[in-house]
């Protein structure tokens, strides 16, 4: 019985020092396990949340370069679309630049060779000069004409504007129609108006002169009379004189000569300057001698005899 009890309580405490250890065994294993999956659930925490940061961070990086080529695409787009209406508007305002200097150049022609033929009828109907002379600028004129309608034609169907420039500024420059022509024909109708006057104040200066003859043999002193006749007759021959110069001088002239001929425009303009200054005195001076030719006493008409028959 005593044997019996004590197995018992050997195995009772066998028992209890078995579930003593058990226990222990189990929160030491527990212990021990804790932390070690604490540390690895860190790390796994630890790289999900970089993973999401770095996917996070690509996605960022991503939306903005996609947002970078947008606006990159979106801004070559407007350039290009920026570049192409510049090229319109350019090209807009080249055609416009073309056709507006296409028509101011087309009616300086027109004007030049309406000028060119009025001149032409204005040689025609000048009278002081020769038929050669006449001859020479009528054919100046004419070869001026059948240039500026070339050059019309020309500048009619040209296209490009750099060139349609250039045939432009030679309307002024190669056809010198107001700068030589209109000057030219000024000097010939000048001339021309001057010669006429020059006519009628000979056939003045012709006039006092025989009336001063016809007082002189009458008896009248004409002294100062035929002072001034003599002075009116010189200022006749130097103002016909001055005026031929003129004439000659500029008929020859052509454009193609020009500036250079320019001296010998200024120098025909001097010649017939004067050429009336002359007439201008000469006229005077038939004006002193007529009222001194009428304070003279009236010339008796001389008696003719007449013829006795054998």
């Amino acid at each position: 019985m005593k044997y019996t009890l004590f197995i018992l309580i050997a195995i009772v405490f066998l028992n209890y020092a078995t579930s003593v250890s058990a226990q222990e065994a189990i929160e030491t294993a527990t212990v021990t396990t804790v932390p070690s999956i604490t540390a690895a659930a860190e790390n796994s925490r630890r790289t999900a949340v970089l993973t999401q940061a770095a996917e996070r961070k690509s996605a960022i990086i991503s939306q903005s370069a996609a947002r970078k080529s947008a606006v990159l695409t979106q801004a070559a787009a407007r350039k290009e679309t920026a570049a192409s209406k510049a090229a319109e508007r350019k090209e807009q305002r080249q055609e416009t630049t073309l056709e507006n200097l296409k028509k101011r150049s087309l009616a300086e022609i027109d004007r030049r060779i309406k000028s060119l033929n009025q001149i032409m009828t204005k040689v025609t109907e000048l009278k002081k000069l020769s038929d050669e002379q006449k001859a020479t600028i009528t054919t100046q004129i004419q070869t001026e004409i059948t240039n500026l309608t070339t050059l019309r034609a020309k500048i009619e169907a040209e296209t490009d504007l750099e060139i349609l420039k250039t045939d432009a500024k030679s309307i002024i420059s190669s056809y010198r129609v107001y700068a030589l022509f209109i000057p030219k024909i000024h000097i010939l109708t000048g001339a021309e108006a001057t010669l006429t006057a020059i006519e009628k104040m000979t056939s003045a200066y012709t006039e006092l002169n025989q009336r001063a003859d016809d007082a002189a043999i009458g008896g009248s002193d004409t002294t100062q009379v035929e002072l001034l006749l003599a002075t009116m007759q010189t200022m006749i021959t130097s103002a016909t004189t001055d005026t031929n110069t003129a004439i000659t001088t500029v008929a020859p002239l052509t454009p193609d000569g020009y500036p250079g001929n320019k001296t010998s425009l200024t120098a025909a303009r001097e010649k017939l300057r004067s050429a009336r200054s002359n007439l201008m005195d000469a006229y005077k001076n038939a004006k002193n001698a007529s009222m001194l030719l009428r304070q003279l006493p009236p010339v008796q008409p001389t008696a003719t005899s007449t013829p006795t028959t054998p």
